[in-house]
Parts: C-alpha cells; structure tokens; sequence
C-alpha cells in the first residue's frame, strides 16, 4: 500500500493483510523529518491543515512537500494532488496571523484554503475576530503573484494527472503504485511495449515502444553515416535506439514512441520516433 502521512509509519508495517510503505524508504527526506511529523500526528494530524503545518514544524520544505503530495502521501485527503499540491503551497505562503485566522474557517470549507481565500478574502472581504480583515489588500497582491506561479505549476500538472502521478511516485518511492508509463500513453498508441518487452522480442522482430529520454548522443559509423544513440528508460528497462534520420530529434526527459527492429542485445534499430507533447512540471522540488 502506498505511504501516507496520516497512517504509514517509519517502517513498512502489516495492515489488515497488506503492507503499507514505510515513510523511512522515501527517497530524499530524513527519517527524523517524519518521526518529528508522527510525533505531531499523535498530537493532532486530523486535517490538510495541519498536515501543512506539521511540514513546516518538521523543517520539510515545500519543494519537497509538494512533490510528496503528488506522489499520493497524502491519500487520506483526497484524490486530486494537484489542487492538494496548489493548497500546500497557497498555505505555505500565508502569514503566521493569516494561518491561524483562516484555520478557524477550516471546519465550514472542509479545510481547503483556496475555498476560503476565494470566498471570505475576496468575495466577502471578511474581517477576523480582531477586526481587521483576514488579508489586507496590499497583502492579497503580494499572495496573488505567488499564487499565479502556483497555479500554472497546477494547470499543466493537472492537465496529465497520471502521468504526473506516475512520475513523482517513481521519483520519490522507487516506483509507481498508480500506473506504468505504458499504461499512461497507451491511448497515444495501439500495441504499446515497456522497455522490457522489447529487450525480449527476437532480433528483427518490429518493436514498438514508449519510453522517456535518458540520453542522447549523435555517432558516425565505421561506414562514415551518421545517426542518432539514444537512452530510452521506463520503470521495467533500459533501450539503446539507434536513428539514422534527423528531422524530429529528441531531447533529454522528452517521451517518445518508438517503432522499429530489435537488434542484439539491448538496441533497437528505429525506422520512426514520435515526441509526446504530453508535459508536466518536474521539479516541484525546486519551488519555494
């Protein structure tokens, strides 16, 4: 079972017959980063809020954090992790006062920040209980022009959500509990093969495959012709592509499809590539 925030502990653990991933095995936090979280979850870990505020208590950033929600650590709050992504980062960039006023709404609007922030601080203009408004004008301008980076971050992840999901979770638990990047562009193609799938085919036998771009390099061959070496990974396998035209060249992290010939061992002699203008934001670990 997939970690979650609310329920995994430090290690894997037994429950009810199957086994939830320990937090310990995610890739790029400290253990002590999630004990200090689980010790505030004995305390009070009921709601978004206080997940968020756990982070910051914790020292998690929220580059990290964000990468974690989508990769579904947070499960038990609901299933859209972009918009959670989105509501991790709006809060993060409230002020201590603005947390703690707007916390107190938490309950009527089901702890969903972005709710509040659109109907009490800009459609209602609603003051808090020390008469002063839940955000100031010069403040809303200030939170708007980070909330705008946010929300584009938002828009393209949520336009391929599970290819975002199967991103973040192959980056941060080693592998994808969600979905094979096969499964993911499988509408994109009929006859789809994994990086694995290929490897097996016998030589000369049309493959047909999708994968990301690990590399690229361009060779000559002892014949004097040019072409193309190509990484191709997914979660099963890595292919060496080799191309002997130029016309739609690939780059690294672009998704291909490729069709052509498996050759010895692990290359594949490709007759056509086709790049996948499917995008997502990559490094939510890098925002601030």
């Amino acid at each position: 079972m997939q970690p979650d925030l609310a329920l995994s502990s430090i290690d894997f653990q037994n429950e009810k017959g199957n086994i939830r991933y320990g937090l310990s095995s995610i890739k790029g936090v400290s253990t002590k980063t999630f004990q200090s979280m689980i010790d505030f979850r004995s305390d009070t870990m009921s709601n978004k809020f206080d997940i968020f505020l756990a982070a910051k208590q914790a020292k998690l950033g929220i580059g990290v954090l964000s990468s974690l929600i989508q990769a579904g650590i947070l499960s038990s709050f609901g299933s859209n992790r972009p918009r959670m992504v989105l509501e991790a980062q709006s809060f993060n960039k409230l002020s201590d006062r603005e947390k703690r006023v707007m916390s107190e709404l938490g309950e009527e609007y089901d702890h969903d920040i972005l709710n509040i922030i659109s109907k009490e601080v800009l459609e209602r203009k609603a003051v808090a209980g020390d008469g002063k408004p839940l955000m100031s004008e010069k403040r809303q301008v200030t939170f708007m022009a980070h909330y705008a980076k946010y929300k584009k971050v938002y828009s393209l992840n949520s336009q391929h959500p599970r290819f975002a999901e199967w991103f973040f979770e192959k980056s941060c638990l080693g592998y994808s509990y969600s979905h094979s990047l096969r499964s993911v562009f499988l509408n994109k193609s009929e006859n789809l093969m994994n990086c694995e799938e290929s490897l097996e085919a016998e030589n000369n036998e049309g493959v047909k495959l999708v994968g990301i771009v690990e590399s690229s390099r361009k060779a000559t061959s002892k014949n004097g012709n040019k072409y193309y070496n190509f990484k191709i990974v997914d979660e099963t396998a890595k292919v060496s592509a080799l191309f002997f035209e130029d016309n739609e060249v690939p780059k690294k992290k672009d998704i291909v499809i490729v069709s052509g010939k498996k050759a010895e061992g692990d290359t594949v002699f490709m007759d056509s590539i086709k790049i996948l203008t499917d995008k997502i934001y990559m490094k939510l670990s890098d925002l601030k």
